[in-house]
């Protein structure tokens, strides 16, 4: 009697401009995400109003969030201009193909890529920009 679930905010990571936090909060039974300015304490939208369902990828070795990533149509939006061409590189790469980000280095060097193609099938792909 009187008892209620408590959705506590989650710290994500540092927004891409290093100006406010990203905090994962459930509304609705769904994820969102919202930015906190460090400097005046507001709430914003963490991300604009086309980023969909798309949830925030994080560093490894950083608190620094470097992008979207939308599970639905597999939309990988870096906030790197260098990791975002070569991400648009490695999907060119595969015509016709849903190519989805498995792994990579926190560097964006080494990727594994899982690629379904339509007439090969799924497969694992291994790109390492450095050789």
């Amino acid at each position: 009697d009187g008892e209620a679930t408590l959705d506590v905010p989650e710290l994500v990571g540092v927004a891409a401009d290093g100006g406010s936090l990203v905090m994962q909060f459930v509304e609705d039974g769904q994820p969102t995400w919202k930015s906190l300015g460090l400097e005046d304490g507001a709430w914003r939208p963490a991300f604009g109003p086309d980023d969909g369902h798309a949830s925030p990828l994080v560093h490894r070795t950083s608190p620094r969030v470097a992008g979207l990533l939308d599970g639905d149509t597999l939309r990988l939006q870096l906030f790197d201009t260098q990791w975002q061409a070569r991400w648009n590189a490695v999907v060119r790469a595969y015509p016709g193909a849903r190519v989805r980000l498995a792994s990579r280095s926190d560097d964006f060097t080494r990727l594994v890529l899982h690629v379904d193609h339509p007439q090969d099938g799924p497969s694992y792909a291994y790109l390492d920009w450095a050789t």
